[in-house]
Parts: C-alpha cells; structure tokens; sequence
C-alpha cells in the first residue's frame, strides 16, 4: 500500500480524514458527502470524488440541451436511427429506401425549434410526402389516423379532380369504407362511380 504524507491530505475532491484497516480511507468530498474509497486510489488519482465529479461531467456531456428525457428527443432519436442505421429493423423503409433526414435536423435543437412541443402523447412526426425527406418544409405532428392516410400501402382513388384515400373519401362522402374498397376492388367500378351515393 502506498504511504501518504499526512501534510497532503487532499487529493482532487477529495480530503482524507483517516484510514481504515481495510485498505481504505474514510474522506470528505467538496460537495459535502463522505466516502470510503481504496487509499491507493485516491492517492494515485483515480478516485478524485464520491463520485458526484463522475456525475456532472456525465450529465453536462449527455444533456447539453437539457432535454434528453423528453419526447421530442426521443422522437428525434428514432429518426435518425431508422434513417442512418442499417441494422436498425425499419431502416429498409426509411434509409434503405433513399429517405434522408434534412442537414439542419443533425440538431436537435434546431428540429425542435422547427417542429415545436408535441402537440400530445399520440403525435409523431409526420412526413407529408411519404416519399420526401425529414425536414422541416416536409413534416408536421400528426395523429396516427392521419399518417395511416399518407403510407405506400395506402389505395388512392382519383374521382371529381382529386386524389384522396379510401378512408378520406369514405369520410368525405358518408359511404362506408368497406363498401368503396369492395366496389373497386371486387367489382371492378370505376373511382367515380365507386364514390358516388
């Protein structure tokens, strides 16, 4: 065990009060709390806290912006993996399929300053292209009934000058979506006919 001078008592945050029989020394951090770290440790510098200097340099690296825990950076997280990481399993209908995310968005804070606060808990980021990239001219928060609308699965019909889907035009005209699907799909009628009364 190393010897250490008694005029030498504080090392990092750390100020020694005495040493204990087991190798260790009982000490004083700066941020108020007490520790029983290994001597040799403390001596040589690789204990320099109670473990709070750990703590904060972790924090500040891991919450520059202050809001790891939210769900604007989560979402912001989910994206960019699904866009950039091959193995990630979604990676094939996002990265794998050419859709990019913005320059600017490599920010959270700049996507968040784009996107705003979460309207609810069952808002996601809503690509209004499904085939555009992230950004902020092609997303908004939307509900998942609305981004339903809008996948590469969805059937759209092409009736009195617009486009729509199935479940639009159902809400839009009172038929039952059903009965639009199978008018189309089973009996052949045209989108014209298959939306009309």
């Amino acid at each position: 065990m190393l010897e250490y001078r008694r005029a030498e008592k504080v090392f990092g945050f750390l100020t020694i009060l005495g040493v204990l029989p087991n190798r260790r020394c009982r000490c004083l951090c700066q941020c108020g709390a007490t520790a029983e770290p290994f001597l040799d440790n403390v001596i040589r510098g690789r204990t320099q806290s109670c473990g709070c200097m750990r703590s904060a340099v972790t924090s500040a690296r891991s919450r520059s912006h202050g809001d790891s825990d939210s769900d604007e950076h989560r979402t912001w997280c989910r994206m960019r993996d699904r866009c950039n990481r091959q193995s990630n399993p979604k990676w094939f209908r996002y990265g794998g399929r050419g859709i990019r995310i913005d320059p600017r968005w490599n920010s959270y804070e700049r996507f968040l300053s784009d996107m705003g606060r979460r309207p609810s808990k069952r808002h996601s980021v809503h690509r209004v292209d499904n085939d555009g990239d992230y950004s902020p001219e092609n997303c908004v928060w939307a509900l998942p009934k609305e981004q339903s609308r809008n996948t590469a699965r969805s059937r759209k019909l092409t009736a009195l000058g617009k486009t729509q889907t199935i479940a639009e035009w159902a809400e839009e005209t009172g038929i039952n979506y059903g009965t639009i699907w199978s008018r189309v799909s089973q009996y052949g009628w045209d989108a014209e006919r298959a939306v009309a009364q």
